[in-house]
């Protein structure tokens, strides 16, 4: 890239809190600038598959990833940038609390972000409290960090028009926050939620109707003008220098075919991996443990990403062909990566909450149950322990953890060394032959492992190491 700068226009969604309706207002906004013709495109600070598989529907663009935990600062102004390049305006939508990141210093935060990408934010806060407490949570979030540039404020679920005024007038008065409009409690428009979060697009795409309400809705009650003119304040950004980019300038010829399981039981991949992989050399080959009896013709190497397992585990079940084609295949030597919900599948059974067990692949030696309550939550950064599939010996790699199942036996492996952000250590992960699989999901961006994978996959094909 050049050292030019470059003008992009963007703004940060940031909340008071988790559950504030961050999502809500950040969808509003990217299907309502849409459908007045503006380009967007959607970023979700932090590690999330869910929130960002919504976005498509709204900016027909799909969404990215910025996280500056698993990413270096170069590389996530390189994504930021080449992401948004086609885009005349940049949503970017925060997460938790607009100061909450990793253990113990808070990067990787929404402020952190912000800070580091020049962006303005809009703050959302909720109406369930009274209009002082609210100015006063505004008041504390704007000088906590005055280098946060707060431009403007909106209030999510509020009753009418006239109590989200009432509201506003105290924080504005209070903080001198513009005020750029509320979003009501409105059924049309509310958001499914699970487990791990959001239901996934995958599994719930928004009907017509939703999306037909969130512009109605978001075009009326916010302020569209103005929050534009928030994004496109922001300062002109430079690009990084040009040493060792994720993305390669010329992209490799197709040598190698990785078959990557997508339907709506595993759908977690973070798209600027998936990218990277084509561009390096993988043909990358969806399909369907749900619906298709075979892997897909040709594959050398088969990824199968985290998602929802234990809401189809009798559809699984009952996909015998699939279930015999994919421990064939492990068996045989071939090389198998398994996220969180993958590596549940590739197990030999699964127990749900109501204690019914349902036979999976068997390519592990290795029975998962669910938990009612979650199990684990966090960024960790691994380290192979020996040669394995794409893995090996050395290899340093970041992602997170987050999942309501655990092993029946309680051992988690022994492949990866573990370090959370906190400094704890730990060992996990499986190997057998060329099958690796963990409850971590690898970002594949905080190393230059990814740009070696499909000469590896490659090798292992061809020569069985």
């Amino acid at each position: 890239m050049n050292s030019k700068p470059a003008v992009y226009s963007r703004v940060v969604i940031a909340g008071e809190r988790s559950g504030c309706g961050k999502t809500t207002v950040s969808l509003a906004i990217m299907n309502a600038l849409s459908r007045k013709g503006v380009r967007v495109q959607g970023f979700k600070t932090g590690p999330d598959y869910l929130d960002t598989s919504h976005y498509e529907a709204r900016t027909g663009t799909k969404g990215r990833n910025i996280d500056l935990w698993m990413t270096s600062p170069r590389h996530c102004l390189e994504i930021f940038l080449r992401n948004a390049a086609d885009a005349q305006i940049s949503v970017i939508e925060g997460v938790m609390g607009l100061y909450d990141g990793s253990r113990p210093d808070n990067k990787a935060s929404t402020a952190h972000t912000a800070k580091f990408l020049s962006a303005p934010v809009i703050l959302i806060l909720t109406c369930d409290g009274g209009a002082q407490t609210t100015a006063a949570t505004a008041l504390g979030l704007k000088m906590f960090d005055e280098e946060v540039n707060i431009a403007g404020f909106v209030l999510n679920g509020a009753t009418s028009k006239e109590s989200a005024e009432v509201i506003a007038s105290v924080v504005t008065g209070k903080t001198a926050i513009p005020y750029l409009g509320f979003m009501p409690l409105d059924d049309r428009i509310a958001l499914t939620s699970r487990h791990l979060g959001l239901s996934h697009a995958f599994e719930e795409p928004p009907h017509a109707d939703k999306l037909s309400s969130e512009v109605e809705i978001a075009s009326k009650s916010l302020d569209l003008e103005r929050i534009e003119k928030i994004a496109i304040s922001a300062p002109p950004l430079f690009p990084p220098d040009c040493g060792d980019p994720l993305y390669p300038f010329v992209p490799e010829p197709q040598s190698v075919r990785l078959a990557v399981a997508r339907d709506k039981a595993f759908s977690f991949y973070y798209e600027d991996a998936l990218e990277i992989l084509s561009l390096c050399g993988c043909e990358i080959a969806p399909f369907s443990p749900l619906s298709e009896e075979r892997l897909p013709a040709g594959a050398d190497a088969v990824f199968i990403g985290g998602g929802f397992p234990e809401l189809y585990c009798g559809e699984l079940e009952g996909n015998v062909p699939m279930r015999d084609d994919l421990r064939n295949f492990a068996f045989g030597g071939g090389t198998v990566y398994a996220e969180c919900g993958g590596m549940m599948y590739l197990g030999a059974g699964l127990t749900d909450l109501n204690g019914r067990r349902f036979d999976m692949c068997g390519a592990l030696e290795a029975d998962f149950e669910m938990r009612p309550r979650l199990q684990a939550i966090g960024y960790r950064e691994v380290i192979a322990a020996t040669d394995a599939g794409f893995f090996r010996v050395g290899d340093r790699e970041k992602g997170h953890e987050f999942h309501y199942s655990t092993l029946s036996d309680g051992h988690a492996g022994d492949f990866f060394n573990i370090t959370t952000s906190a400094g704890g250590a730990s060992r996990g992960g499986m190997a057998f032959r060329n099958t690796v699989a963990s409850y971590i999901h690898l970002n594949f961006l905080s190393s230059g492992i990814i740009k070696r994978i499909p000469a590896r996959l490659k090798a292992v094909a061809e020569d069985g190491i």
